[in-house]
């Protein structure tokens, strides 16, 4: 179920043209880098 969400969401990247999910993707990422050096 996670592995197929992933799966989605990679495929939805690729695409490019889901630019929420892209967007979304990047702020969590850039949230969890945050959080990871204590910004």
């Amino acid at each position: 179920w996670n592995t197929a969400m992933e799966e989605l969401i990679r495929a939805y990247r690729a695409m490019g043209n889901t630019h929420e999910t892209n967007t979304l993707s990047m702020n969590a990422r850039d949230m969890a880098e945050g959080a990871k050096w204590g910004a």
